[in-house]
Protein backbone atom coordinates (compact mmCIF):
# COMPACT_ATOMS: atom_id res chain seq x y z
CA UNK A 1 0.00 0.00 0.00
CA UNK A 2 1.45 3.08 -0.88
CA UNK A 3 -0.10 6.67 0.82
CA UNK A 4 0.35 9.94 -0.33
CA UNK A 5 -1.63 12.66 0.93
CA UNK A 6 -2.28 16.70 1.54
CA UNK A 7 -4.32 19.04 0.26
CA UNK A 8 -5.10 18.28 -3.51
CA UNK A 9 -3.54 21.55 -5.05
CA UNK A 10 -1.44 21.43 -7.96
CA UNK A 11 2.14 22.64 -5.87
CA UNK A 12 1.68 19.09 -4.07
CA UNK A 13 2.11 17.37 -7.27
CA UNK A 14 0.04 14.46 -6.88
CA UNK A 15 -0.76 14.28 -10.95
CA UNK A 16 3.04 13.39 -11.01
CA UNK A 17 2.52 10.39 -8.60
CA UNK A 18 -0.76 9.01 -10.50
CA UNK A 19 1.37 9.36 -13.61
CA UNK A 20 4.18 7.23 -12.01
CA UNK A 21 1.54 5.05 -10.89
CA UNK A 22 0.48 4.31 -14.19
CA UNK A 23 3.48 3.35 -15.45
CA UNK A 24 4.19 0.57 -13.02
CA UNK A 25 3.94 -3.13 -14.80
CA UNK A 26 2.63 -4.68 -11.72
CA UNK A 27 0.07 -2.05 -10.96
CA UNK A 28 -2.16 -4.96 -9.69
CA UNK A 29 0.22 -5.51 -6.47
CA UNK A 30 -0.37 -1.95 -5.05
CA UNK A 31 -2.76 0.37 -4.19
CA UNK A 32 -2.02 3.75 -3.85
CA UNK A 33 -4.28 5.96 -1.64
CA UNK A 34 -4.20 9.69 -1.61
CA UNK A 35 -6.07 11.60 1.21
CA UNK A 36 -7.29 14.74 1.32
CA UNK A 37 -9.25 17.37 -0.10
CA UNK A 38 -9.04 20.52 -2.48
CA UNK A 39 -9.67 22.64 -5.90
CA UNK A 40 -7.87 18.86 -7.98
CA UNK A 41 -9.30 16.18 -6.48
CA UNK A 42 -11.82 16.11 -9.03
CA UNK A 43 -9.31 16.52 -11.91
CA UNK A 44 -6.88 13.82 -9.98
CA UNK A 45 -9.95 11.49 -10.25
CA UNK A 46 -10.33 12.29 -13.96
CA UNK A 47 -6.56 11.68 -14.57
CA UNK A 48 -6.53 8.24 -12.75
CA UNK A 49 -10.23 7.40 -14.74
CA UNK A 50 -8.09 8.70 -18.17
CA UNK A 51 -4.71 6.39 -17.27
CA UNK A 52 -6.89 3.37 -16.68
CA UNK A 53 -5.89 3.05 -13.55
CA UNK A 54 -9.10 4.00 -10.94
CA UNK A 55 -9.81 0.61 -9.47
CA UNK A 56 -5.87 0.58 -8.60
CA UNK A 57 -6.58 4.59 -6.46
CA UNK A 58 -8.36 5.36 -3.51
CA UNK A 59 -9.62 8.76 -2.64
CA UNK A 60 -10.46 8.86 0.79
CA UNK A 61 -11.17 12.61 0.85
CA UNK A 62 -10.27 14.72 4.08
CA UNK A 63 -9.97 11.93 7.09
CA UNK A 64 -9.76 12.57 10.81
CA UNK A 65 -6.39 12.12 12.47
CA UNK A 66 -7.01 8.87 14.06
CA UNK A 67 -8.22 7.72 10.30
CA UNK A 68 -5.06 9.02 8.96
CA UNK A 69 -2.61 7.67 11.79
CA UNK A 70 -4.46 4.10 10.93
CA UNK A 71 -3.54 4.59 6.82
CA UNK A 72 0.28 5.35 8.34
CA UNK A 73 -0.15 2.20 10.03
CA UNK A 74 -1.09 -0.19 7.49
CA UNK A 75 0.86 1.14 4.57
CA UNK A 76 4.07 0.00 2.79
CA UNK A 77 5.52 3.08 1.31
CA UNK A 78 4.71 6.76 1.75
CA UNK A 79 5.53 9.10 -1.01
CA UNK A 80 5.14 13.27 -0.68
CA UNK A 81 5.57 13.61 -4.72
CA UNK A 82 5.91 17.66 -4.05
CA UNK A 83 6.02 20.08 -1.53
CA UNK A 84 7.29 24.13 -1.51
CA UNK A 85 11.24 23.34 -2.32
CA UNK A 86 12.17 25.61 0.91
CA UNK A 87 10.02 24.21 3.12
CA UNK A 88 10.23 21.02 5.54
CA UNK A 89 7.05 18.63 6.11
CA UNK A 90 4.87 17.12 9.66
CA UNK A 91 3.94 14.72 7.07
CA UNK A 92 7.34 13.45 6.50
CA UNK A 93 7.86 13.26 10.63
CA UNK A 94 4.59 11.28 10.78
CA UNK A 95 6.20 8.64 8.27
CA UNK A 96 9.45 8.84 9.96
CA UNK A 97 7.39 8.07 13.54
CA UNK A 98 5.19 5.00 11.85
CA UNK A 99 8.85 3.82 10.40
CA UNK A 100 7.47 3.96 6.71
CA UNK A 101 9.94 3.95 4.00
CA UNK A 102 9.55 7.73 1.82
CA UNK A 103 10.00 8.98 -1.35
CA UNK A 104 10.47 12.89 -1.46
CA UNK A 105 11.63 14.85 -4.08
CA UNK A 106 15.87 15.49 -4.66
CA UNK A 107 17.38 18.57 -3.92
CA UNK A 108 14.63 20.20 -1.72
CA UNK A 109 14.25 21.08 2.26
CA UNK A 110 12.57 17.14 2.24
CA UNK A 111 15.64 15.68 1.12
CA UNK A 112 17.22 17.40 3.35
CA UNK A 113 14.84 16.79 6.46
CA UNK A 114 14.67 12.69 5.65
CA UNK A 115 18.58 13.21 4.52
CA UNK A 116 19.63 9.22 3.63
CA UNK A 117 16.54 8.15 4.64
CA UNK A 118 14.03 8.14 1.69
CA UNK A 119 14.78 7.42 -2.11
CA UNK A 120 14.73 10.50 -3.60
CA UNK A 121 13.12 11.49 -7.49
CA UNK A 122 13.56 14.86 -9.83
CA UNK A 123 10.68 16.75 -9.11
CA UNK A 124 7.91 16.70 -11.99
CA UNK A 125 9.71 13.34 -13.46
CA UNK A 126 7.15 10.83 -13.63
CA UNK A 127 9.51 7.80 -15.09
CA UNK A 128 11.83 9.02 -12.01
CA UNK A 129 8.99 8.87 -9.43
CA UNK A 130 8.02 5.36 -10.63
CA UNK A 131 11.25 3.84 -10.82
CA UNK A 132 12.04 4.78 -7.08
CA UNK A 133 8.51 3.41 -6.46
CA UNK A 134 9.78 -0.32 -8.33
CA UNK A 135 12.78 0.03 -6.17
CA UNK A 136 11.31 0.33 -2.97
CA UNK A 137 8.58 -2.11 -3.64
CA UNK A 138 10.85 -4.89 -4.62
CA UNK A 139 13.51 -4.76 -2.24
CA UNK A 140 12.19 -5.40 1.39
CA UNK A 141 16.23 -4.96 2.41
CA UNK A 142 15.72 -1.38 1.28
CA UNK A 143 12.71 -0.52 3.00
CA UNK A 144 13.45 -1.83 6.61
CA UNK A 145 16.67 0.32 6.29
CA UNK A 146 15.01 3.73 5.20
CA UNK A 147 12.53 2.98 7.82
CA UNK A 148 15.54 2.33 10.23
CA UNK A 149 17.62 5.42 8.94
CA UNK A 150 13.81 7.20 9.48
CA UNK A 151 13.55 6.57 13.49
CA UNK A 152 17.71 7.40 13.72
CA UNK A 153 16.82 10.73 11.43
CA UNK A 154 13.79 11.69 13.63
CA UNK A 155 15.77 11.15 16.94
CA UNK A 156 18.52 13.81 15.30
CA UNK A 157 15.41 16.12 14.02
CA UNK A 158 14.38 16.09 17.70
CA UNK A 159 14.22 19.65 18.91
CA UNK A 160 15.74 18.44 22.74
CA UNK A 161 19.21 17.68 20.52
CA UNK A 162 19.31 21.33 18.78
CA UNK A 163 18.63 23.07 22.87
CA UNK A 164 21.28 20.85 23.93
CA UNK A 165 24.01 21.60 20.81
CA UNK A 166 22.82 25.32 21.44
CA UNK A 167 23.49 25.02 25.27
CA UNK A 168 26.95 23.76 24.69
CA UNK A 169 27.68 26.68 22.25
CA UNK A 170 26.36 28.91 24.69
CA UNK A 171 28.80 27.58 27.32
CA UNK A 172 31.82 27.53 25.13
CA UNK A 173 31.46 31.28 24.46
CA UNK A 174 31.44 32.57 28.60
Amino acid sequence: QILSTGRMVKEKGFDVLIKAFAKLNNKENFKLIISGDGPQKDSLSKLARELGIEKYIEFPGWIEKQDLSKLFQESDIFVLPRWRPELTSMLVLEAMAFAIPMIVTKDTALSWQTQDSALLFEDENSDDLSNQITTMASDSNKRFSLASKGIKRLKELDYHNSVDKLNGILEKLK
